[in-house]
C-alpha cells in the first residue's frame, strides 16, 4: 500500500468514526430528552400522588372527627340493605333492647 493509499484509508476512517460520533452524539441527545420527560411525568406523578393522599388523610381525619362529635355508633342502627323503611332498623333496636334488658 502506498503512502497516499494508506492517508485516503486513514481519512476514510476518521471520516466513518466522526460520523458515528455524530449519530451517538443524536441518540444520546434524544435518550436525555426522553430521560427529562419521564423525570417530569414522575415529578408530576408524585406531587398528584401526594396531593391525593394529603386530601385522603383531611377526609379520613373530618370524617374522624365527625365520628367523634357523633359518639359511638352501632351499625344496627343502620338496616342492612341500606332501605330507610325496611323495618330492619326498628328490629335491630328492639333486639339491642332486649339483650340490655338479659345483661342488667
Amino acid at each position: 500500500m502506498t503512502r497516499v493509499e494508506m492517508l485516503n484509508s486513514k481519512y476514510f476512517e476518521i471520516h466513518c468514526l466522526n460520523a458515528r460520533k455524530i449519530e451517538l452524539d443524536e441518540a444520546k441527545s434524544k435518550l436525555f430528552a426522553e430521560l427529562k420527560e419521564v423525570v417530569a411525568k414522575s415529578k408530576d406523578r408524585t406531587q398528584n400522588q401526594t396531593a391525593f393522599y394529603s386530601h385522603l388523610m383531611q377526609s379520613q381525619t373530618r370524617n374522624k372527627d365527625r365520628e367523634t362529635d357523633l359518639g359511638p355508633v352501632s351499625i344496627r342502627q343502620f338496616p342492612a340493605d341500606g332501605l330507610q323503611n325496611s323495618g330492619a332498623a326498628g328490629t335491630s333496636a328492639y333486639s339491642d333492647l332486649q339483650m340490655n334488658r338479659v345483661l342488667q
